[in-house]
């Protein structure tokens, strides 16, 4: 139980710093602006961004494994030798292929990528130290109530085991989605102004308005939790004027905020579905696109599909398990 809050402090810091650290001017350390690190996209050959925080622009340099010399001692310039690493410097995402790390667009490091990355580092913050935290209250009072009902000493442990077995079965999913995300990214016929790259294999792209992309919403395959993100029909969203997608970073339709505002249940959902493009309200009360959403269900073990902004539960099943364990 010690080792594993180590564990979680360690991980919390690193999710916290990710959102601290910004890429900065090595004169004089100021901060540099979308609009700069854009310029300097500009000269790149072939510039790509982190697919879990959007740290970037990363220009292409050498072979496109990422994992040939991940981890090994270099020798520097003069002496010493230096940890060499290919993970993202800023929140440490790893892949094994340059090709996995999405093509820059910038929009991470705009007021409203930078506010969606930081609100999602405090969810999974609040997600890792809730399922830590039962993980040592709850064996902790099973332990007790065996000795208060006077229990062999062994049997008060088994009774502590037997949370902590599911407990780690069920965290391992979730907490592998939240440490290696799957990316999604809008697909580049969107945004006609980015140089088109090659799609790599098992490469999950979410659309975002997926009608502008050419995408056909028919040929998505119906899935337990779409089914339920259709029917969650939240009685409270979370959105106003000018906010944008968590997936994609698109805004979304102007009448959306308005139909939030004065629409509830159902009434919200179905005013939602005719929206072009369509949006969903998750049992969260965030909104994502309809693409967006199907996206992030693909990718992810259905009862663990999560909000990605605020890491919530999306399904029944998902919720179930949470209360229980997380």
């Amino acid at each position: 139980m010690a080792s594993l809050q180590v564990a979680t402090y360690h991980v919390v810091g690193g999710s916290v710093q990710a959102v601290r650290k910004s890429v900065r001017r090595a004169s004089t350390g100021d901060a540099l602006s979308a609009e700069e690190l854009g310029t300097i996209a500009a000269i790149m050959s072939d510039p790509r961004q982190c697919g879990r925080c959007g740290f970037g622009p990363v220009d292409h340099a050498g072979c496109d494994s990422l994992s040939s010399h991940h981890g090994e001692v270099a020798t520097a310039r003069g002496g010493g030798s230096n940890l060499v690493s290919n993970a993202c410097p800023r929140c440490g995402w790893f892949v094994p292929s340059l090709r996995a790390w999405p093509a820059w667009d910038g929009l991470y490091a705009t007021a409203e990528g930078r506010a969606v990355l930081r609100q999602r580092a405090w969810s999974e913050v609040a997600v890792l130290v809730r399922a830590s935290s039962k993980a040592l209250v709850v064996p902790y009072t099973l332990l007790q109530l065996g000795t208060r009902l006077g229990m062999p000493t062994s049997l008060a442990a088994a009774l502590a085991i037997s949370y902590l077995l599911p407990w780690a079965v069920e965290n391992a999913r979730s907490f592998r989605l939240l440490v290696q995300p799957p990316t999604h990214t809008r697909s580049d016929s969107a945004r006609p102004e980015r140089r088109q790259r090659p799609v790599a294999a098992g490469d999950d792209h979410c659309a975002g308005s997926a009608r502008r992309a050419g995408a056909d919403t028919t040929t998505i395959e119906p899935a337990e939790a779409i089914a339920n993100l259709l029917g969650a029909a939240p009685e409270r969203l979370f959105l106003k004027p000018g906010d944008v997608c968590s997936v994609c970073l698109d805004a979304f339709p102007e009448p959306a905020a308005a139909i939030a505002e004065s629409h509830t249940g159902a009434e919200a959902a179905q005013a939602f579905g005719a929206l072009d493009p369509p949006i969903v309200g998750l049992r969260c009360g965030h909104v994502l696109h309809l693409e967006c959403a199907e996206a992030a269900v693909r990718v992810a073990n259905r009862r663990h599909v999560r909000c990605p902004l605020c890491r919530e539960p999306v399904t029944r099943a998902g919720a179930a398990s949470a209360r229980a364990f997380n």
